[in-house]
């Protein structure tokens, strides 16, 4: 009996998850998340979830990975979460399929919430971005304590050299 249930909710979850029961833009952006954590989980990542706000177009992406490493340094950190961004707007600014869905194109770095999560006892345990604030953290008694954060413009700018380029007005 236990077992008929564990398996009509997996089919229930199944169904209503399928992209043949979502709308279009939904698809889209799921697709283009899995393309995504595919081609990160090929450097080490592992996907804790994914989502966004996908209330009529695509408003936003949430990606959380988990990155097992040895201790890593802010400046480390830093390169991981501004060049995964930069890779992921590249992903969906540069995709035909899902161009007619975002809120705005070019697609921007604040419209990416994207978390990275370190393996370790002590020293820097995150690193992520939203909002174009980019925030590290440490695990401090069983709990995140921010140490340091930064405008998404300025770590981009100590990750490349360069000022963060303007990606330009909605050219839909």
């Amino acid at each position: 009996m236990r077992l008929l249930i564990v398996l009509n909710f997996c089919v229930c979850i199944h169904l209503f998850s399928s992209c043949s029961y979502s709308s279009a833009h939904i698809c889209e952006a799921n697709r283009v998340i899995k393309e995504y954590s595919d081609e990160i989980e090929k450097n080490g990542f592992i996907s804790f979830g994914s989502g966004g706000a996908f209330c009529g177009q695509v408003n936003d992406f949430n990606l959380v990975y988990f990155f097992p490493s040895e201790p890593v340094s802010i400046e480390d950190a830093r390169y991981i979460i501004v060049s995964q961004v930069e890779k992921f707007l590249d992903k969906v600014n540069s995709d035909v399929r899902i161009k007619p869905y975002l809120v705005r194109y070019p697609f921007t770095n604040e419209l990416v919430a994207l978390r990275v999560n370190f393996k370790v006892k002590e020293g820097l345990a995150l690193v992520d971005t939203f909002d174009g604030i980019v925030r590290y953290a440490i695990i401090d008694h069983g709990k995140f304590k921010d140490i340091h954060q930064e405008f998404y413009q300025e770590a981009y700018q100590k990750v490349y050299g360069r000022p963060l380029p303007q990606r330009g007005e909605d050219l839909r």
